[in-house]
């Protein structure tokens, strides 16, 4: 196995990590782990399967659950693939699914995202691996993202004057990178708070839409 892949292994999964603890997911079991250790469940099989885990959240009322998930082999099993995890409805209904993937996130994945959302109202979304070697959201030039919990929308569209959240910028379900980072569905809004010469601070609310 090539000390490339191991490398973006281990690096991307501090990504995760980070990612999910973000979420509120409980990260703390699968903190501690090497290159070795990383090496050691890929075997020589060069199958992902091992280094998959299953995160909860960190507030115990809370059931949710993410599944993440490696495949680093081709991956053509877009629209099925969670129907071979067997998992029972009531199971589902409180699953999200963090793919990792060897290989570019082309539309293919952006639609079945996409369409798992619509059909099932689940989130699932996909990464390439070597591109999360590097936290996406602590780039130095990534704006400040807070997403506004959903009881708030109402009386933030209010004070912006907006009749719909049709009005405001939109950020692309999946397309975009960063709704991926912070786990974003459709219709969730994002305040972005950037830096601005003449005000210091320039903030801006955007709307999370699926692509067409």
């Amino acid at each position: 196995m090539s000390f490339e892949l191991i490398d973006a292994l281990y690096r991307s999964r501090l990504t995760t990590l980070a990612l999910l603890d973000k979420r509120g997911y409980n990260i703390k079991p699968f903190e501690r782990f090497s290159t070795r250790q990383i090496e050691l469940m890929l075997g020589d099989s060069g199958v992902g399967g091992a280094l998959d885990f299953r995160a909860s959240k960190k507030d115990e009322s809370d059931k949710r659950v993410c599944h993440v998930l490696y495949y680093l082999t081709k991956f053509r099993k877009y629209d099925d693939f969670i129907d071979d995890l067997k998992l029972s409805d009531e199971d589902l209904a409180q699953s999200e699914f963090f793919v990792l993937l060897n290989e570019e996130i082309i539309d293919a994945h952006h639609k079945s995202s996409i369409k798992y959302w619509h059909l099932r109202k689940l989130k699932v979304h996909f990464y390439n691996l070597y591109r999360l070697v590097n936290n996406p959201l602590d780039h130095v030039l990534q704006p400040k993202f807070e997403i506004i919990p959903e009881d708030k929308h109402s009386d933030l569209l209010n004070a912006i004057h907006c009749r719909s959240k049709n009005q405001l910028p939109v950020l692309r379900y999946h397309t975009d990178v960063v709704t991926r980072c912070l786990g974003l569905v459709p219709d969730d809004i994002v305040k972005i708070t950037r830096p601005s010469e003449s005000a210091g601070e320039a903030i801006i609310y955007s709307v999370c839409k699926p692509l067409g």
